[in-house]
């Protein structure tokens, strides 16, 4: 992403923002994985998918990211962005969408 700061109006608004496993693993670098940590940490992140391609092209890292993740943001919070938040918009339930998100240590580059 080129300039992350261009998420933040979109999430005060209540839009919903899905990261995958691979960029909170640093499976596409260390700019892509800080920004999924920056993300996580200021309550930018609604989803964390998998963005499994095949068993040996971008395999399906789920549970190792939700892990990385809750080191993160706490195990709970890891969780339900792979289980309680996705469950809830196919059972087509609200749930926060984080409309106060005040961002700790933002990159003035951004």
């Amino acid at each position: 992403m080129q300039n992350p700061a261009r998420i933040i109006p979109f999430v005060k608004r209540g839009g919903l923002v899905q990261i995958t496993g691979g960029s909170i693993l640093g499976a596409f670098g260390d700019s892509s994985r800080e920004t999924g940590v920056f993300f996580l940490k200021n309550g930018f992140v609604h989803f964390i998918a998998s963005d499994a391609h095949s068993l040996s092209f971008r395999p399906p890292e789920i549970l190792k990211a939700v892990t990385i993740a809750g080191h993160i943001i706490g195990k709970v919070a890891a969780l339900a962005l792979a289980r309680e938040n996705p469950q809830s918009v196919i059972d087509g339930r609200r749930f926060p969408a984080n409309p106060d998100v005040r961002p700790e240590g933002f990159n003035a580059r951004w």
